[in-house]
């Protein structure tokens, strides 16, 4: 079936006796015929449908053309399972991001705007890290990853000499 995920088309063998590309399946000694069939969405193959009979000749073309409306069909699930997991992600994204912003507008100053944000996104679904610029010093106020599986927000008080106008400069400009 590698032929089949390789060029993305069916590949019928009417007798696998006789077929040069048949890789014989200890768990299915009775196979006499065989049919693949891509599950693809365009240039994608997502899977191989193999499907196997113990007579020979068994795929004629309308036994073909089923399994391509299945194959199709099983792609089209399997597009929209993945599709169904995203929106699901970007609809809890969205939710996060409008509760982080209704909390960070009840914030009364720059430390608790901080403080809220630190919390929030400790649950994002990637590392986040929070600094506060004082002075001339970047101040790493939290830290979490929610990637190594554990809660790992912790609040941390190392301080790193910076340029002030530098880092302004770099906020204003992007670079």
């Amino acid at each position: 079936m590698g032929w089949v995920n390789t060029y993305n088309q069916v590949r019928v063998a009417s007798d696998v006796l006789d077929d040069e590309f048949h890789l014989k399946n200890e768990l299915l000694p009775e196979t006499r015929s065989e049919a693949g069939v891509p599950i693809s969405l365009g240039n994608t193959v997502m899977g191989v449908l193999d499907v196997q009979s113990t007579q020979p000749d068994a795929f004629n073309s309308e036994a073909i053309a089923m399994l391509q409306t299945l194959a199709s069909q099983l792609a089209t699930a399997v597009q929209t399972v993945g599709l169904t997991e995203t929106s699901q992600i970007n609809l809890e994204e969205l939710a996060r991001l409008y509760r982080s912003s209704q909390l960070i507008a009840e914030a009364g100053n720059e430390s608790e705007i901080i403080e809220v944000s630190g919390k929030i996104l400790q649950d994002a679904p990637y590392p986040v890290v929070v600094f506060r610029l004082k002075d001339d010093q970047l101040e790493l106020y939290s830290y979490s990853d929610a990637t190594r599986g554990t809660e790992s927000f912790v609040e941390l008080s190392k301080y790193t000499h910076v340029n002030s106008e530098e880092v302004e400069n770099t906020s204003k400009t992007g670079q």
